[in-house]
């Protein structure tokens, strides 16, 4: 039973092989960029007097994560 499963599993891994370089790719790039996001202090912080000034209207926040 085992041996069927894992002929299945290979047999779909080569017929989707570029899904999973993807997926590979994913899950590499996931790692070093939480890595870097920990690690990493920024060097510049860009804010100005006027961010300070523009009032937050929370009906926008739909159309920025639509």
């Amino acid at each position: 039973m085992m041996e069927r499963k894992s002929s299945v599993l290979k047999d779909w891994i080569s017929e989707h092989q570029q899904y999973c370089y993807a997926m590979l790719y994913l899950v590499f790039y996931l790692v070093v960029f939480f890595v870097l996001d920990y690690t990493m202090e920024p060097k510049y912080i860009l804010h100005c007097t006027l961010d300070d000034r523009i009032p937050f209207c929370e009906y926008f926040v739909l159309f920025y994560f639509a």
